[in-house]
């Protein structure tokens, strides 16, 4: 009973309210609902109403989004709603939340109208057919169906691609984790290892200049197109082993010139860079089993990545 006389009450509010805002000067009667508790009262509604219309549409908004022009509609209502009319302000008010909520999702649908109608016939007509013939149809069979070319169901289709605000919350109870938070960036690089990467690559470039043009080929047709020996050679019109002979000239080139860069870095005890060197071609003089000097395990691992 309680429930019948609030409703009767806001529909001679809703009827007071049509009459003022039309400006004929009528006045609320003392212990009517005013406007803001009728929207208080409706506000339930209003969100279920968003729900169901958000639900059947694919628009990017918000339940809230919906819920304000929802609430626009109501006022609407209030302003627009006849009591001669042998019809509830609920039922009004209804047609008129929802029609407002559809018209806030045209507005912000960033296809055109006729396409998205278009993409409700192909919805439709698709599950005609599947109840029809028992599967999903082929995009060939709505096309003939439809009687419109195939290429106008497949443009219609195309244009689904949902649209997702980087700032939508990924969970309702952690208001500040965002989707563009979570989303990993597959280009990131760590700043320190980026910042050595791109000093490595300028030592070894730096160094590369310093050899002769035959050894820089050599160098980064070997490292960095992966040619074999045989194929370098066959592309410089000399032996397999002169290539090997050209590659390790350019190595201990590489180590002596690398080495006396960083000579303040080398271990304690171990002499001067230009001590090994010497020491190295007294060794390499006297002994005929001494193996050429091999470029640091750092310069090994980066050449491929630097060569260029």
């Amino acid at each position: 009973m309680a429930q019948k006389d609030s409703t009767a009450s806001i529909d001679e509010t809703a009827a007071e309210t049509a009459s003022g805002i039309a400006g004929d000067g009528h006045d609320r009667l003392t212990g009517k609902p005013s406007t803001s508790e009728i929207v208080r009262e409706y506000l339930p509604l209003i969100r279920r109403i968003a729900l169901t219309v958000l639900s059947k549409s694919r628009c990017c908004l918000e339940v809230e989004d919906l819920v304000s022009a929802g609430v626009v509609g109501l006022l609407s209502a209030l302003a627009r709603y006849d009591s001669g009319r042998a019809v509830k302000f609920r039922t009004f008010a209804e047609y008129r939340i929802r029609g407002m909520m559809l018209d806030e999702i045209r507005a912000m649908d960033w296809i055109p109208r006729s396409v998205r109608t278009r993409q409700e016939q192909i919805f439709k007509t698709a599950s005609i057919l599947t109840c029809h013939n028992g599967h999903p149809p082929s995009r060939t069979e709505i096309a003939e169906c439809l009687g419109i070319p195939q290429e106008e169901v497949e443009e219609a289709m195309a244009m689904l691609v949902p649209i997702v605000s980087l700032d939508e919350p990924v969970a309702e109870d952690d208001g500040l984790a965002t989707l563009k938070d979570v989303i990993p960036d597959t280009e990131h690089r760590d700043p320190f290892a980026a910042s050595v990467s791109m000093e490595i690559s300028q030592v070894l470039n730096a160094a590369l200049r310093q050899l002769t043009k035959k050894q820089q080929r050599v160098m980064r047709l070997y490292y960095f197109h992966g040619w074999s020996m045989k194929e370098i050679g066959r592309d410089l019109n000399i032996t397999e082993s002169g290539v090997c002979r050209i590659h390790a000239q350019a190595l201990r080139r590489l180590h002596l010139v690398l080495a006396e860069q960083y000579a303040e870095y080398a271990p304690p005890n171990e002499g001067s860079v230009v001590e090994r060197t010497e020491a190295s071609a007294h060794l390499g003089s006297s002994s005929s089993t001494h193996t050429m000097p091999k470029p640091p395990d750092w310069v090994r691992k980066e050449m491929r990545e630097t060569l260029i």
